[in-house]
């Protein structure tokens, strides 16, 4: 089977939806759905002579990632288009880096790029965290201004309760 075919075969596959696109990409639009599966689909390594059974199946779970992240809109569409891509390239640098009889360098070289793929998926976990407003949020004040009779506190506030034990006062 040629590439091209090869490639067409994927894309029928991926179409087969059993859910709608805007629970896969965030969008109802189906030229945006298509751009990313396809973009999902090119970043998959399928090497050749891979069964139809395990290529559907590596398929499949590359949807259900997508509808696993649950995309809101078209942005975290994309950033979980990017995300599947970015985990299913460190499981196979990882899987690379496992290959017996291998030297030395290739093993270090696979686990170091396998290394950097898994921090970037930490980058883009933080990234969607902070896109759905569940980033670390801090405030800074700058300037501080006390009235004649006024009070200030410098320096970090924590509300502890306080607890009466019965023998007190």
């Amino acid at each position: 089977m040629t590439k091209k075919k090869n490639k067409n075969k994927k894309e029928e596959n991926a179409l087969q939806l059993k859910v709608p696109p805007k629970e896969l990409v965030g969008s109802e639009d189906i030229s945006f759905m298509n751009v990313l599966f396809n973009d999902l689909l090119n970043n998959m390594w399928l090497p050749e002579g891979i069964s139809e059974h395990s290529k559907t199946l590596k398929i499949d779970a590359a949807l259900e990632t997508l509808k696993q992240i649950a995309p809101k809109d078209g942005v975290e569409g994309m950033l979980a288009v990017q995300m599947a891509s970015t985990h299913q390239a460190a499981m196979e640098c990882l899987r690379r880096a496992s290959i017996q009889n291998q030297t030395f360098e290739g093993r270090n070289m696979a686990l170091k790029h396998g290394e950097k793929l898994l921090r970037l998926y930490m980058d883009q976990i933080k990234a969607l965290g902070k896109h759905r407003g569940k980033g670390d949020q801090k405030m800074t004040i700058e300037h501080v201004n006390v009235e004649p009779g006024g009070q200030a506190i410098v320096g970090q506030v924590e509300n502890k309760p306080t607890h009466k034990d019965k023998n007190d006062p």
